[in-house]
Parts: structure tokens; C-alpha cells; sequence
């Protein structure tokens, strides 16, 4: 089955981040494919694979495809993340924050952290606006986090001027 295999190579990549799939394994991925084109799991893990040959264009490409058939995948919002922050495409980063965080609640205990953190910065701020101008279901909880754990300035630049939708009126 596509999603036990998808399940069982991502585990391994999880527990591993250098880990390399057979040759068994890859064969199998392959024919996976041909039976379900369109799973944006096994794409992400063909993606992954790609990733740990060294083939980053391939491997962009299928996270992205990954994540054009369904904004749910969490391996590709997670993957697109740490491409888009070593090319340094902060609105790009925000934008698969969004998506992650809207589509998996369960991964808001470990993105909203960072992503408050990244308040100091003024393009993460700029680039968050949208996301306060029209609050996602994530934004109350980052909210939350980031007053918490980030320091007056950062939260006051972040907030200001005070998006309409967080105004008491």
C-alpha cells in the first residue's frame, strides 16, 4: 500500500535525517507512483529522496508539485520552510508557515515558537502583516506565543498599526 510504504521511508528520514533508501525501497516508491501519480505523500518522500542524493532541483520540484495537489502535506510545508529560508525568501517562508500551521494544528507547539522568534526581523514582520490583516486560524495562538516570548518593541513593530480585524470596536 502507497501510504505504508510513504509512512515507513518517511519514519526512517524522520528518525535520520541522512538516511538513504535502498535500492528495494526506491523501486517500490517507483511503482508506487505509477499507481497513485497524485499522493502528495509519496511525492514528498520521492522529494526526500531526491534531497538525500543531492538533487535539490528535483527535490524542489517535487515538494512543490507535492504541495500544489494538497496544501495538506506536511513533509512538503515543513521541507518548503527550509528551502525558502536558506534562499532567504522570507514572504515564500511565511507563506509555507501559513500553510503548515492551517492545515496541522498539532505542529503549532513547534513552528509558532520559532515563527515568534522571527519577530525581530522586519521582513518577517512585514511579511506576517497579511496574515494579521486577515487572521488564519493560527494567528490567535501566535499571538499569544509571540507576547509571550518576544520583547515589547518586536511585538509593538509587529502590531503596528493595529490591524482592523484585532481592533476593539
Amino acid at each position: 500500500d502507497a501510504r505504508i510504504l510513504a509512512s515507513a521511508i518517511g519514519e526512517r528520514f524522520s528518525k535520520d535525517p541522512s538516511y538513504i533508501p535502498s535500492a528495494n525501497e526506491r523501486h517500490n516508491l517507483r511503482v508506487a507512483l505509477l499507481y497513485r501519480p497524485l499522493s502528495p505523500d509519496l511525492i514528498s518522500i520521492q522529494g526526500l529522496v531526491h534531497d538525500a542524493d543531492g538533487q535539490f532541483a528535483e527535490a524542489l520540484a517535487a515538494m512543490q508539485l507535492a504541495n500544489q495537489i494538497s496544501r495538506r502535506s506536511s513533509l512538503a510545508s515543513l521541507w518548503l520552510i527550509e528551502a525558502a529560508s536558506n534562499e532567504g525568501d522570507v514572504p515564500s517562508v511565511v507563506s509555507h508557515y501559513h500553510n503548515a500551521l492551517s492545515a496541522h494544528p498539532a505542529l503549532r507547539d513547534t513552528l509558532l515558537p520559532v515563527l515568534a522568534g522571527g519577530i525581530v526581523y522586519p521582513e518577517i514582520r512585514t511579511a506576517l502583516a497579511p496574515y494579521l490583516a486577515r487572521p488564519a486560524n493560527w494567528t490567535g495562538p501566535f499571538l499569544e506565543v509571540a507576547a509571550k516570548s518576544s520583547n515589547a518593541s518586536n511585538l509593538q513593530a509587529l502590531l503596528t498599526p493595529l490591524p482592523e480585524t484585532l481592533r476593539d470596536e
